[in-house]
Parts: structure tokens; C-alpha cells; sequence
């Protein structure tokens, strides 16, 4: 993936996008349904160059337990897309970096607060690892709420932003 500066443009339900840094991607297109067309990220890991590529697995052990239809996504075909093209779509930075503080960071601080708040009031060690537990409970349900929220207004969404072309990376290569 790469960024781009910005993007001048609109999103796929016709809501103006200011101009913003955009995180972009490869992918495929798998299917064309009348309007729509699908299309799936390209399985490459970016880490895939580098020395120790031989030995390291977690990218492409993940890559060969998710199904490729479980990342499917829809675009609005306004630009004919082809089954097998490649194309090069994006998804605003602000969006991802959210996104992925909801994953990620908020189970984290959840846990870490609850076992200190059961610390600070003298629970003992046992009650403390339950509260911590509840707290990544509650940090996991407040994730996937927000996770809805953001895909409901479409931040989620990724944006056809053009063609590929045969001199843009090919990142596929090294999976």
C-alpha cells in the first residue's frame, strides 16, 4: 500500500470528499452485477521483500486461512470495470487510522484500565484478571459498534481511483 497526497472527488454515494491523504491498495475485479462491480484486495504483504522473507509466515499464514470471498467489497461501476482487471482503489487515511484504533488500540486501553482501576481499589490478583477481561470484553463490543457506525456513514468504504497501470509495483509477487 502507498499514500497518496490527495484525492479530488466524491465517494461512491455522491457525498463530496474534501481533499485528503489517501491509503492506497490494489485489487481485482471478481464479479460485475449491473451497477455494481466486486472486487478483492490483491493478497501480497508489503513485507514481502524483505531479508528475512523466507522465514517469516504471519502475513501469508493469515492470507491462507481467510478466504478470498470474506474480503470481497462492492464498488459502484461507473467505470465498466472488466472481471480479472486490476485496479487501484483507496480509503481515506483519517478513515483506516480510526478504524484501526477502534481495533485496536481501544481493547487494549479497556483491558489495561480495568486492571488497573480493580488494582487501585485492592481486588486481589484473581479479581484483577477478571477485571481486566471484562474491561476487554467491553473494549471489544465498543469496538464493534463503532466499527458499524463508521461503516454505516461509508467511511469504510474503499473509492475506485483509477486503472492500474504495467508500471505501478506489484506487490504480488513477493507473497
Amino acid at each position: 500500500m502507498q499514500t497518496q497526497d490527495t484525492f479530488e472527488g466524491g465517494f461512491d454515494d455522491g457525498r463530496p470528499l474534501r481533499s485528503q491523504a489517501l491509503v492506497e491498495g490494489f485489487a481485482r475485479i471478481v464479479a460485475v452485477e449491473g451497477p455494481t462491480a466486486w472486487a478483492e484486495p490483491e493478497r501480497a504483504a508489503s513485507c514481502g521483500s524483505c531479508a528475512t522473507v523466507k522465514t517469516c509466515g504471519s502475513a501469508t499464514a493469515w492470507f491462507k486461512l481467510t478466504p478470498a470471498e470474506a474480503s470481497r467489497f462492492p464498488l459502484a461501476n461507473d467505470f465498466n470495470a472488466r472481471i480479472g482487471e486490476r485496479i487501484v482503489v483507496g480509503i481515506r487515511q483519517g478513515s483506516l487510522l480510526r478504524a484501526s484504533s477502534l481495533a485496536y488500540a481501544l481493547p487494549l486501553l479497556t483491558l489495561i484500565g480495568a486492571g488497573l482501576f480493580a488494582q487501585a481499589k485492592g481486588a486481589s490478583e484473581g479479581l484483577t484478571i477478571l477485571a481486566s477481561l471484562a474491561g476487554f470484553a467491553l473494549g471489544l463490543l465498543i469496538a464493534h459498534r463503532g466499527a458499524k457506525f463508521l461503516a454505516a456513514r461509508g467511511d469504510l468504504a474503499p473509492i475506485f481511483l483509477r486503472r492500474s497501470s504495467g508500471g505501478e509495483c506489484d506487490l504480488s509477487a513477493h507473497a
